[in-house]
């Protein structure tokens, strides 16, 4: 569990959140490094979440807040992040 907001850390649950129509956004970089996000549609959510997972490599899947908001980020970092 995310204990700051109450979600399940599984693919399963993304899965059914993404399927409720629940907010996704994308982001490419870290957010600390200034990388901004963007809204996913459902179609485009469910067609990356097989690549990702929650805090391992570089297709990183996590809940957040975003504006006051609960939304699945999918995250995707390259080499160059690690510097």
């Amino acid at each position: 569990m995310n204990k700051n907001i109450g979600m399940e850390n599984t693919k399963e649950f993304a899965k059914q959140w993404i399927e409720e129509g629940k907010p996704c956004i994308y982001r490419y970089g870290w957010r600390w490094k200034g990388a901004k996000s963007n809204y996913l549609s459902k179609k485009e959510a469910l067609n990356i979440l097989p690549k990702y997972d929650f805090g391992k490599g570089f297709y990183e899947l996590s809940f957040i807040k975003k504006d006051g908001e609960d939304v699945l980020e999918f995250n995707e970092l390259s080499e160059n992040d690690m510097w």
